[in-house]
């Protein structure tokens, strides 16, 4: 597919109430040749509107914007190459954060719970017991959390296939590429 019918086809999709994307800035001068375009959901989450599947998908990886480039296959200019990146930064340092806090609480309150049951039963050696089981209950909330995390960013990555996926699917059928292998209409931009 060319360049620009990819490119065509990543404005229709990124337009469908599936995804509601807007294009919000280019980066570079030329779309095929150096720009990255940044896209970003049109709508917020908290609308009445229940978001869609792949909106949820972004949400649980806390991805806000997708960056997009396209870009001609060196010695075929009729093909096209689209790369999907969303950033992580800010999803790894709400990662990082919910992860301290999650080991600062249940670490203290596991502590603070056995030390209360071993300070009427041991007296002064409740200390250590108590420093054991901080140390332990935030571990547990640590091995616990990591899963999370990762199923968090598993989903994220399904819904950038997703849009890939439907983007290659509306630039095949609107290249006018078949399995007949007929021919069929050019749309160029």
């Amino acid at each position: 597919v060319r360049p620009s019918v990819l490119l065509a086809s990543l404005r229709a999709v990124c337009a469908q109430s599936a995804f509601n994307l807007t294009l919000d800035s280019l980066h570079g001068r030329n779309p095929v040749e150096d720009g990255v375009l940044r896209y970003e959901f049109t709508d917020s989450w908290w609308t009445n509107e229940s978001p869609g599947k792949f909106r949820m998908r972004m949400l649980y990886a806390d991805l806000k914007e997708i960056l997009v480039t396209v870009r001609p296959v060196a010695g075929n200019p009729d093909s096209a190459v689209l790369r999907l990146h969303s950033p992580l930064g800010r999803a790894l340092r709400l990662n990082h954060r919910v992860a301290l806090a999650c080991a600062g609480l249940l670490g203290a309150s596991g502590a603070a719970g056995i030390g209360l049951l071993a300070v009427s039963a041991l007296g002064p050696l409740a200390i250590p017991v108590a420093a054991v089981a901080g140390v332990a209950s935030a571990s547990a909330s640590l091995v616990g959390y990591r899963p999370l995390f990762r199923w968090q960013l598993k989903k994220g990555s399904e819904a950038l296939e997703q849009l890939a996926k439907a983007v290659a699917s509306h630039a095949l059928t609107d290249s006018g590429l078949s399995a007949s292998g007929g021919e069929g209409r050019s749309n160029p931009i």
